[in-house]
């Protein structure tokens, strides 16, 4: 019986490491790809990656919040904060998903 259960134990978090590595890197491979997009998105779709990337990389908005008579500040911070409730990887899922829809969207060199 504990052997049986070392081994599920250590195939169990191989598997949770190879997953988190494998999400980390195709995280990174769409921060690359997002830059190579045959059109800009929209501004709606570039927020949506903005809040999705800081999410990502920094976690919870901790920022105070801006001025709302700075428009490109508070609606950054705005959509960052919209994601507070997703974890690190969530996000990075999330960011992974939304980039292969921009591909689609607006096509990919």
């Amino acid at each position: 019986m504990y052997l049986g259960l070392r081994i599920f134990f250590h195939f169990y978090l191989n598997i949770c490491f190879i997953n988190k590595m494998s999400l980390e890197q195709d995280f990174n491979i769409a921060a690359e790809e997002v830059k190579k997009l045959s059109k800009k998105p929209s501004d709606k779709d570039l927020l949506k990656l903005y809040g999705l990337y800081k999410q990502s990389t920094l976690g919870t908005n901790n920022e105070p919040k801006p001025s709302i008579f700075n428009p490109t500040t508070y609606s950054k911070w705005n959509v960052w904060y919209e994601n507070r409730m997703l974890s690190k990887n969530m996000a990075k899922k999330k960011y992974v998903e939304l980039v292969q829809e921009l591909k689609t969207k607006y096509g990919y060199e």
